[in-house]
Parts: C-alpha cells; sequence; structure tokens
C-alpha cells in the first residue's frame, strides 16, 4: 500500500522555532567533535599531532570510562542537525506557502474591490 499523503507542514511556533535555530549549531559541534574522536581513536601509535594534544588525551580519558560516549557524539550530533536542519527547510516551505496563499487571497479581494469600485464609479456618471 501506498502511503497516505501528509498534510503540508504549518511553520513552526516560535519557541519550537527557536529550539530548532539553537540546536542546529550545537549537533554540528557534537557531530565535529564525534568525528575528530573517531580520527584519534583510530590513530594508535599516536603520530598524529592531534592525537598527542590536550584535546586528544582529554578525548581518550573519556572514551576509556565509558566508550558509548563515541557514539553518541557522533550519532547524536548527526542525528541532532539533521533533524534540526529538516524541521527549518520544512518551517521555510511553510512559510513561504503562507505568504503566497496570503498574497493571492489579498490580489482576489483586492481586485474585486477594485473593480466594484470602478463600477460604482460609471454608475455615477451614468446618472
Amino acid at each position: 500500500m501506498a502511503p497516505k499523503s501528509k498534510d503540508p507542514p504549518a511553520p513552526l511556533r516560535p519557541i519550537v522555532l527557536a529550539g530548532c535555530i539553537a540546536l542546529l549549531p550545537i549537533a554540528l559541534a557534537f557531530f565535529v567533535v564525534g568525528a575528530i574522536g573517531i580520527h584519534i581513536l583510530l590513530d594508535a601509535e599516536d603520530s598524529s599531532s592531534l592525537s598527542r594534544s590536550d584535546f586528544g588525551q582529554a578525548y581518550k580519558r573519556l572514551i576509556a570510562m565509558n566508550p558509548f560516549f563515541s557514539a553518541f557524539f557522533l550519532n547524536g550530533g548527526m542525528i541532532g542537525a539533521l533533524f534540526a536542519g529538516t524541521k527549518l527547510w520544512e518551517h521555510r516551505a511553510a512559510v513561504k506557502r503562507v505568504k503566497k496563499a496570503a498574497r493571492s487571497k489579498k490580489a482576489i479581494t483586492g481586485g474585486t474591490t477594485a473593480a466594484a469600485a470602478g463600477a460604482s464609479s460609471e454608475a455615477k456618471k451614468d446618472k
């Protein structure tokens, strides 16, 4: 069976929009930290200057306490960034759709009032 078509998304509430805007750079930072951490963990010989840096040593100590932190940083950052990005993209499309609908509604109502005003002025001229 084909999936049901869902309604177009509505614009986000201001608090949700602010949350998504704040989440995006934080999630991207977590993703970058996770990717750099994977690079540090794969460097077993400590040949990279990044592995010998203070950040590298602290990351190795953190992973020694709990290896799941590496997955948390990398996967959590990627999933959070994708979530925030798609929500912001849908919000942008919804705002554009609402503005377009408002413009077309204004043009329709504005056109009828202008036509009615023109017809009433012509009716006054005929009298």
